[in-house]
């Protein structure tokens, strides 16, 4: 990052999301975050939820005051959604080219939509970075690519995987930070 002079500031809570209403468990954490956001605007607000998670207006409340403060906001489209089949399978033992066995039918993975590009449609000032390329190609999302292993679980990708796809995720930053600000 010093590469880039960029400076970051990281909220994050266990399973807070920037909504609003936030949840109980949150409302403290994410009411303050939302102050300081308003209080002192950012360059860009990068954002990610887990795409079965709640109404995109929800989201967009919570987005727009801090965009109409003069933040860009940049929403990381979520992983595609694996099913148990894929993780049982990837817990089998794989030779060779068997992986491909594991992989989830794209229409499947994808079929309920990320909540937050739906959001993001909402809010001029929000650019969705879309992963999804990275996850699959026409027909499937695989379990494996470049002999790594993608999903941790149903709904988070390894840590090995997501260090593959840091460059197009600064690639992205850096395509939104390049275009004018919106209000």
């Amino acid at each position: 990052l010093d590469v880039m002079k960029w400076q970051l500031t990281i909220y994050t809570g266990n399973g807070c999301l920037w909504k609003t209403p936030a949840l109980d468990l949150c409302k403290d954490a994410m009411g303050e975050v939302q102050r300081q956001m308003l209080a002192d605007p950012y360059d860009l607000v990068v954002t990610k939820a887990y795409r079965r998670l709640d109404d995109p207006s929800h989201y967009a409340d919570a987005w727009k005051p801090v965009a109409d403060a003069g933040s860009r906001i940049a929403v990381i489209s979520d992983n595609p959604d694996v099913g148990e089949a894929t993780l049982a399978c990837m817990q089998r033992v794989i030779f060779g080219g068997q992986s491909g066995e594991c992989d989830t039918p794209r229409r499947q993975a994808m079929e309920i939509p990320d909540q937050q590009i739906a959001a993001a449609r909402m809010v001029p000032a929000a650019t969705v970075i879309d992963l999804t390329q990275y996850y699959c190609d026409e027909d499937q999302c695989p379990a494996i690519i470049g002999d790594v292993i993608v999903y941790r679980d149903r709904n988070h990708t390894t840590t090995t995987y997501m260090r593959t796809l840091a460059p197009a995720i600064v690639d992205g930053i850096r395509q939104v930070l390049a275009r004018p600000a919106t209000k």
